[in-house]
């Protein structure tokens, strides 16, 4: 294999590593369900995507590189599909983006 491969593989895995560290830390750290959403949806998403693309990049096999891209395409259409259905339903049981006390005219305690 390539130099240059090897070098794009690694910058997939470690560039989709750090972007799932972060949404998890986004996840965790944010204050209502419609941002954990989006930090979800990022790890899902984006996260994801760069890991397969990485992992196929190191894959010998070209079965292995076709069977992760049909992952990553079922990943691809699933994962916004999931977080839409998922926001509508947190929307529907009337639960309220958060707002901080500033925004809405009280003072803070």
């Amino acid at each position: 294999m390539h130099e240059w491969v090897e070098y794009a593989a690694s910058a997939f895995l470690l560039i989709g590593a750090g972007i799932v560290l972060i949404g998890s830390i986004g996840l965790l750290r944010l204050p209502d369900a419609l941002t954990q959403t989006h930090a979800t949806g990022m790890i899902d998403t984006l996260g994801a995507s760069m890991i397969i693309i990485g992992l196929a990049l190191q894959a010998s096999a070209v079965l292995i590189s076709i069977k992760l891209a049909i992952v990553l395409f079922f990943l691809l259409f699933t994962g916004p599909t999931a977080g839409h259905a998922l926001t509508r339903s947190i929307l529907h049981y009337r639960q309220r983006p958060w707002k901080h006390p500033k925004q809405e005219g009280e003072s803070p305690e």
